[in-house]
C-alpha cells in the first residue's frame, strides 16, 4: 500500500469517527435539551423534543459532513497530478459519485422526515439521527473503497497510455532515422505521407506532393501502366517483394528503388491503401555492373589465352580474337588494323567480325585521310593512347558514321592501341550497343 492510499484511509476514519462523535453529542445535547425543558414546561411532550431537535440539527450536520467527505476526496484526486495534463480517474469520477451520494443522503432524510409526518408512530424520531449517522459513515467508507479501486484503475490506464506513448515515439524514431524511403498511398494512389528519407532523395517536401497522384509525379511515363498493374494487385492483397521500378527525381534524375509493399486497413479492416518500403539500389546496381564486367573481361583473356594457344598463324589468330570479342565479350563489332609507316601512313584492315552492310569495309585508310574523318583507330595510332567515345551517334568528330551509326545501334566505341615498344603497330577497335 503506498503512502498516499494510507493517508487517505487514515483521513476517511477520521472523518467517520468524526461523524459519530458529532452524532453522539448531538443525541446527548438533545436528550439534556429535552430534561431541561420539561422541567419547566409540561405543555411540551418529550417526543416533539426530539423531533424538532432532530428536524433542526440532523440535516444541517450531515450537509457539512458530506461536503467535508467532498472537498477531501476533491484534493486527494487532483493535488496528485496538478503537475500533469492528464486528468485522473479519481477526478473524474469521484467527484460525480460524492455528489450522486450527498444526494441520496439528503433524500433519504426528508424521506424519513415525510414518513414520520404522515405517520409519527411508524418511525421513533430518535431513530432518525441515528439511522441518518450510521448511513454516512456507511457511505463514506464506499467512498474510500471506490477511491482505492479507482486509484489502481487509473495506474493501470496511465501505464498503457506510457507504453503506447512509448511504442508510438519509438515508431517515428524508426520512420524519422530510417535509410530508405517509408511511403502511404491510399486506394487511388494519392499521396498520403512519406518520411525525411523520400524528402532528400527526391528533392520534394511532403507538404509540396501531398495529395498528389504518386504515379504522374514521381514514375516515368514509360513505367506507368506496369506499375498501376502492381499496385492493383497490392491492394487484392498480392505483396510485393523485391520489385525494382525507378522514380524520378524533382531535378529528373532517376533513381532505381528496391520496393516492398503491404496494404493498410481502417477501423473496419477494410484495405485502405498501400504502405511501400523503398531501398536505394544505385550503388548496388553499379556495383553488380562492375562486376559483371570484370566477369566479363576475365572470360574475354580466358578466350584470348585459348586462341593463342590453338591458332596455327597470325592472320587465324586476329580474326578469331575479333570473332571471340564479339560472341563472348558482347561487343557489336571487332576490328583490327595495322600501321604501315609508309608516306601515305597507310592503316591496313587485318581482321574484323560483327561488320555488316560495308559499315566498314576491309580498306586501307591514312593517318590523314580527311574524307574518312576523325576515325578512333587512326587517331589511337597517331597518338598512342585509347580513344573512347561514349556517345557516337552525337559526337562531332565522328560525323560521318553517325547515320550508319544510328542504323546498326552502335552507341559506343573504343580504339586501343597495339603497341610494340614505343612503335604503334596497329590498333582494335570494338563498338558496343552500351554507353560504355
Amino acid at each position: 500500500m503506498s503512502k498516499k492510499q494510507l493517508f487517505f484511509i487514515i483521513i476517511t476514519c477520521a472523518i467517520i469517527s468524526c461523524a459519530v462523535i458529532i452524532t453522539g453529542m448531538i443525541y446527548q445535547t438533545n436528550q439534556t435539551m429535552q430534561k431541561d425543558l420539561l422541567q419547566q414546561t409540561h405543555l411540551i411532550s418529550i417526543q416533539t423534543l426530539q423531533w424538532d431537535m432532530a428536524s433542526k440539527l440532523a440535516m444541517p450536520i450531515s450537509i457539512v459532513l458530506i461536503s467535508l467527505i467532498l472537498l477531501i476526496t476533491f484534493l486527494s484526486a487532483s493535488l496528485p497530478r496538478l503537475k500533469t495534463s492528464i486528468k485522473p480517474v479519481q477526478q473524474r469520477l469521484m467527484i460525480p459519485l460524492t455528489i450522486i451520494l450527498l444526494l441520496l443522503s439528503g433524500g433519504f432524510y426528508f424521506f424519513l422526515i415525510t414518513v414520520q409526518q404522515y405517520n409519527p408512530n411508524m418511525i421513533n424520531r430518535q431513530l432518525i439521527v441515528i439511522i441518518l449517522a450510521i448511513g454516512l459513515v456507511l457511505l463514506t467508507g464506499l467512498l474510500g473503497f471506490l477511491f482505492v479501486i479507482l486509484r489502481r484503475t487509473d495506474k493501470g490506464i496511465r501505464k498503457q497510455q506510457e507504453d503506447v506513448r512509448i511504442k508510438h515515439n519509438f515508431a517515428e524514431d524508426i520512420i524519422n532515422t530510417a535509410h530508405a524511403i517509408i511511403l502511404v498511398l491510399d486506394k487511388d494512389g494519392k499521396i498520403i505521407n512519406f518520411n525525411p528519407f523520400m524528402e532528400r532523395i527526391s528533392g520534394y517536401r511532403l507538404e509540396e506532393v501531398k495529395g498528389n497522384d504518386w504515379f504522374t509525379t514521381f514514375l516515368p511515363k514509360k513505367d506507368l501502366t506496369k506499375i498501376r498493374k502492381v499496385f492493383n494487385k497490392s491492394l487484392k492483397n498480392i505483396q510485393v517483394k523485391g520489385e525494382v521500378n525507378p522514380i524520378i527525381t524533382k531535378d529528373n534524375r532517376i533513381i532505381p528503388i528496391e520496393w516492398y509493399d503491404r496494404p493498410t486497413r481502417n477501423s473496419s479492416g477494410k484495405i485502405s491503401g498501400i504502405l511501400a518500403i523503398g531501398i536505394d539500389v544505385t550503388e548496388r546496381i553499379k556495383a553488380q555492373e562492375m562486376l559483371y564486367k570484370k566477369n566479363k573481361t576475365l572470360t574475354i583473356i580466358n578466350e584470348l589465352n585459348k586462341t593463342v594457344v590453338n591458332a596455327t598463324d597470325e592472320n587465324e589468330l586476329l580474326q578469331k580474337t575479333c570473332k571471340m570479342l564479339v560472341e563472348q565479350g558482347g561487343y557489336l563489332l571487332a576490328r583490327i588494323g595495322y600501321a604501315k609507316y609508309d608516306k601515305d601512313n597507310t592503316v591496313r584492315s587485318i581482321a574484323q567480325y560483327g561488320y555488316e552492310e560495308k559499315y566498314f569495309q576491309i580498306t586501307d585508310i591514312t593517318w590523314n585521310d580527311e574524307e574518312t574523318g576523325r576515325c578512333p583507330m587512326k587517331v589511337a595510332i597517331a597518338q598512342k593512347k585509347p580513344i573512347v567515345d561514349h556517345d557516337i551517334q552525337n559526337n562531332p568528330l565522328f560525323a560521318i558514321w553517325h547515320k550508319d551509326a544510328i542504323k546498326r545501334g552502335y552507341k559506343s566505341s573504343i580504339a586501343l592501341p597495339l603497341l610494340d615498344k614505343e612503335q604503334c603497330i596497329g590498333a582494335l577497335n570494338l563498338y558496343s550497343k552500351q554507353a560504355e
